[in-house]
């Protein structure tokens, strides 16, 4: 056990406990670390004087040198670590509709007693109102069935329309767009283009 001395300025009368207890133990663990051992406080009245009990105070663990590793064969050995591979289920994708591209001479027409006859009723020959998809629609030759999607360069921005509606005069390779007037079906005229037929 290290004997520990009270500073000559300090009362422990006058001070409160825990002041005390703060200073002995700073005073314990000094004389512990300086002689390397385990150290209690000196006079076991004198904690109970100050209402406290005796404290114990471990010197620090001893500091272990490694080995020193000069080449890497000379290394430890360490466990390969453990990689989990997760399983990530296959999402089947639609598959891209094959599209063929056909040149093909492109008429345009309203729905006017001029371009559907005098028995017109606003109706194409699929049953849809000439309002379907917001007017944009083809007539084709019935190799082209009700639905199939065209597309044809400078009408509907370029995007696909549906073939709904059939005509008299369209035979073969040969599409007729729709247009709201007539004006802008004279318009458009006659135009030889080439038309991608989504099947």
């Amino acid at each position: 056990m290290a004997n520990i001395r009270k500073p000559a300025s300090v009362r422990i009368a006058k001070l409160p406990s825990v002041v005390v207890i703060g200073v002995l133990g700073l005073a314990v663990t000094l004389a512990a670390t300086r002689e390397g051992k385990t150290a209690t406080i000196a006079n076991v009245n004198e904690a109970k004087a100050i209402n406290a009990t005796p404290m114990v105070i471990a010197s620090p663990a001893p500091i272990v040198e490694q080995p020193k590793i000069e080449l890497l064969h000379d290394a430890p050995v360490m466990a390969e670590p453990v990689v989990k591979v997760a399983t990530i289920p296959t999402i089947s994708l639609p598959k891209a509709k094959p599209h063929r591209t056909v040149k093909m001479m492109v008429t345009a027409y309203c729905a006017c007693v001029k371009c559907c006859g005098p028995d017109a009723i606003g109706l194409t020959a699929s049953g849809k109102d000439v309002s379907y998809n917001d007017g944009h629609f083809v007539a084709a030759d019935k190799q082209f069935a009700f639905g199939t999607n065209v597309i044809i360069p400078g009408y509907n921005d370029n995007k696909p329309v549906e073939v709904q509606d059939r005509g008299g005069a369209i035979k073969g390779n040969h599409i007729d767009v729709f247009f709201p007037t007539h004006q802008q079906a004279l318009e458009w005229g006659r135009r030889f283009v080439d038309v991608q037929i989504i099947d």
